[in-house]
């Protein structure tokens, strides 16, 4: 030992910490506990602890297991429930520091430990915890999961890491929380990094058994640097959950498109309003990295959070891909999200795909919320959608906008592929916005319709040409408006149902019941084409309210219905008794 008081140095090749038999543990208290040699080995079965604020008051020490710049910690055998605890909190003070080396089995083979936690929380301010290598943990014999949390405090990453629960890949999964408390429903501190192309890896898998949770807080760049990547497995016979309790923050960083992953299927369970960003800044000639959660159910643990997944990018850039599952409450098992918002559109550049392939439910509660996705919109082919922005039809309805700034709405191939907006509300009718329909993707939407109903029911504005087709195997290609909102021309627009004139297939029908269909501006004209000329084929009908100025900005300048059939032409119905056409 040496160094002024308060202070313990360890100086010694090799350090064998034991915890003592009745509580199994070691604790130091007061000041600062450093050690400078080649191994920690925990001897003891169950845990040593560090503790460097005895009564939590007042500033914490700091801990430092990596003097050495070499320093690894492990259990002294193998298959035992060692533990290690680092501890620096203050409740009225600030926190201590907490830096370590890898945490492995390099002292002997398959010597790791059960589980490591770290607590670095002041009321002041928290501490910094680095960490500079892997950390490797394993279940060992008889004993709970394995679990590596931090609970709270500013973790920062010199260099790229993995957290690794199971060795052998032979058992369950362990508990990784980085960030948050252990009820996960609130963040502290943070998650960055301390140089550029720092990637972390949390390998949760289980094998042969269920894969383990994972709870993350904040990833920001109070390091110096945000991470560049965040990799998340937790693959297993039962997979893993993925809680979400603040913003993600990754960065380019000049080396490279970030991206945040989810290998499993387990859920992504969102524990606050949280944000995604795969670009900070949208650097111009930087990509944005792709947010990929597979099929996983997203969901909230309470009512009123907002998800936002932003993968655009500067000018000229390319948007990151987006790829999720259901988005619902869990089966009536938790709570809807408020609000969905996904942007991986760019301008001027390469918009991300944002490949859909389940139902999105929202519910405003007694707020206001949504559904609003801009990039290159892709629906996995075959299926028929819901998009619901007040599920339980008690409320005012959620707006809902698609591919309006950006991109566009597609499948992924030719096919019976639908989509059925509802923003139908028991109160007021969300309104809903429309950019581009077309076969981006490979394939159009089959049959496409919105919902809008409520006391006030919302409004319909088109941004784009809406483009459909017949499945294929007979079934016509339509577009229906349901709920009397008006229909808002805000571009010169074609609606166009029958691509290619298929034979013996009628043309499409548009159908927008009693709506007022008026432009946004001037000058704008509007082309419905429902033709089929194909042999045998009829044009599709045509349903509308009236056409005239109710938006208050003026006239359509032209409108053009085109409904002939090679059998027969489609019909044109007025639904009003008193209906009007104008243009101007």
């Amino acid at each position: 030992g040496g160094g002024a008081a308060g202070d313990l140095y360890f100086t010694d090749a090799e350090a064998s910490i034991n915890g003592d038999d009745s509580n199994h543990v070691t604790t130091i208290l007061e000041g600062d506990y450093n050690f400078n040699g080649d191994n920690i080995i925990a001897n003891d079965s169950y845990a040593f602890q560090i503790d460097t604020n005895g009564d939590n008051s007042g500033d914490s020490g700091d801990i430092n297991l990596y003097q050495s710049g070499t320093t690894t910690i492990s259990a002294s055998a193998a298959g035992t429930s060692a533990e290690m605890r680092l501890n620096t909190t203050s409740t009225d003070g600030n926190a201590g520091d907490v830096t370590i080396g890898t945490v492995d089995d390099t002292a002997q083979p398959n010597t790791f430990l059960q589980r490591v936690e770290i607590l670095a929380t002041g009321a002041t301010s928290n501490g910094t915890v680095t960490l500079n290598g892997d950390i490797n943990v394993d279940r060992g014999g008889a004993g709970v999961n394995p679990i590596f949390v931090i609970a709270e405090g500013d973790i920062v990453l010199p260099t790229s890491i993995t957290i690794d629960t199971e060795q052998g890949d032979n058992q369950f999964g362990g508990y990784v929380r980085l960030g948050t408390n252990g009820s996960n429903t609130s963040s502290s501190g943070s998650i960055s990094a301390s140089a550029n192309n720092v990637i972390l890896t949390i390998d949760a898998q289980g094998y042969g058994d269920a894969g383990g949770n994972v709870a993350l807080g904040v990833f920001d760049a109070d390091g110096g640097n945000y991470l560049n990547g965040l990799a998340i497995n937790t693959n297993g016979t039962t997979d893993g959950n993925l809680y979400l309790n603040g913003n993600i923050s990754l960065d380019h960083n000049g080396v490279g498109a970030s991206s945040m992953t989810l290998t499993g299927g387990g859920d992504v369970i969102v524990s606050n309003n949280v944000t995604i960003d795969t670009e900070i800044g949208d650097t111009v000639g930087q990509d944005a990295g792709a947010v990929n959660f597979g099929a996983s159910n997203i969901y909230a643990d309470a009512a009123s959070f907002t998800l936002t997944i932003d993968t655009d990018a500067a000018a000229g850039s390319t948007g990151g891909a987006v790829t999720f599952g259901l988005v619902d409450d869990n089966a009536g098992g938790n709570n809807f999200l408020q609000e969905l918002v996904v942007d991986a559109g760019t301008t001027a550049g390469t918009d991300g795909i944002v490949a859909i392939s389940n139902d999105i439910y929202t519910d405003p509660g007694t707020g206001s919320g949504g559904i609003t996705i801009d990039g290159d919109i892709r629906l996995t082919a075959g299926g028929s959608y819901s998009f619901d922005t007040d599920d339980n039809d008690n409320g005012n309805a959620g707006d809902i906008n698609l591919a309006v700034t950006s991109g566009s709405v597609s499948a992924t191939a030719a096919g019976n592929t639908n989509l059925t907006l509802f923003s139908r509300g028991g109160l007021t009718g969300g309104d809903v916005q429309l950019g581009v329909f077309n076969n981006a993707g490979g394939g159009y939407i089959n049959d496409f319709a919105v919902w809008s109903q409520g006391t006030t029911p919302g409004n319909t504005t088109l941004h784009g040409n809406i483009s459909l087709d017949d499945s294929g195997a007979g079934d016509s290609g339509d577009f229906s408006i349901v709920g009397n909102g008006d229909v808002i021309i805000a571009n010169s627009i074609i609606i166009d149902t029958e691509q290619g004139n298929t034979a013996g297939v009628a043309g499409g029908s548009v159908d927008w019941n009693n709506s007022d269909v008026s432009p946004s501006a001037a000058n704008y004209t509007l082309e419905i084409n429902t033709e089929n000329l194909g042999a045998g084929s009829n044009g599709g009908n045509v349903s509308l309210g009236s056409v005239n100025n109710a938006n208050g900005n003026g006239y359509l300048d032209v409108l053009t219905i085109d409904m002939d059939g090679n059998n027969a032409d489609g019909t044109l119905t007025f639904n009003r008794a008193t209906a009007t056409l104008s243009v101007d």
